[in-house]
């Protein structure tokens, strides 16, 4: 004989009637707003698409839902029956507040970084696509938006990668958008999250890339001469 958690098949014939019926169970818990306040556990049953009979954590009682499901309530508001309900709904919640600790841990542990940069475009070279990559964040609800002096682009001009998982559990999210080379604007990224206590702005400063550039390259080539003037002072003596 079938049986449903702790439910025989048998208890529920005389509710049947002849010929092919269906038995659902619907068990387990929900939360609202992933509080683990007001946990809501669910017990229920229903026959060929209507509610059965159901058991109400709050008052530890079943309630049937049908007038044909009334001596089934009264067998199951039974110490058994009321135990092996409750017990059922502990298992259930204790399950849920755990699953719900561990994902404020990983929405704790989450570092949220934002990286902008640029490339030059395949189609016109003489414009570039900006990219805003925002990633390491948890839960995957994130704000990303392209400003040109401080003012939001359309969207219509943005291409977007949509919300990716990262294998960690957290996500990611790219944004890009093409600009004129010469465009002297100022660029920046703005990115708002949950996780954050304010907004992160990263700019794309071409300038400063290049001034840094200018720089890294000068010390690079001055290093060099001198590492070599070092190299050939050795061997000369």
């Amino acid at each position: 004989v079938p049986v449903v958690g702790f439910v025989s098949v048998r208890l529920i014939l005389p509710v049947c009637s002849s010929g092919g019926h269906v038995l659902q169970w619907l068990h387990g818990c929900e939360s609202e707003n992933g509080s683990v306040i007001n946990v809501k556990c669910i017990d229920k049953y229903a026959y060929d698409g209507e509610d059965l009979i159901g058991f109400n954590h709050s008052s530890k009682k079943w309630s049937a839902a049908l007038k044909q499901a009334k001596e089934l309530e009264k067998k199951w508001n039974t110490e058994h029956g009321q135990n092996m309900a409750i017990r059922r709904c502990e298992v259930h919640i204790l399950f849920l507040k755990l699953h719900l600790f561990l994902l404020y841990v990983c929405f704790f542990l989450a570092l949220l970084d934002v990286h902008v940069f640029a490339k030059p475009s395949v189609s016109d070279s003489s414009k570039l696509i900006l990219t805003c990559l925002a990633t390491g964040f948890y839960p995957k609800d994130a704000t990303v938006i392209w400003r040109r002096s401080s003012s939001p682009l359309s969207e219509d001009l943005i291409t977007s990668s949509a919300v990716r998982p990262n294998d960690d559990g957290t996500y990611q999210l790219r944004k890009s958008v093409e600009i004129l080379g010469a465009d002297s604007a100022d660029y920046d990224c703005y990115v708002s999250h949950s996780s954050l206590t304010e907004p992160v702005i990263k700019k794309w400063g071409k300038f400063i890339f290049l001034l840094f550039s200018c720089i890294y390259y000068n010390y690079y080539d001055l290093l060099t001469k001198h590492l070599y003037k070092f190299y050939l002072m050795n061997i000369i003596k």
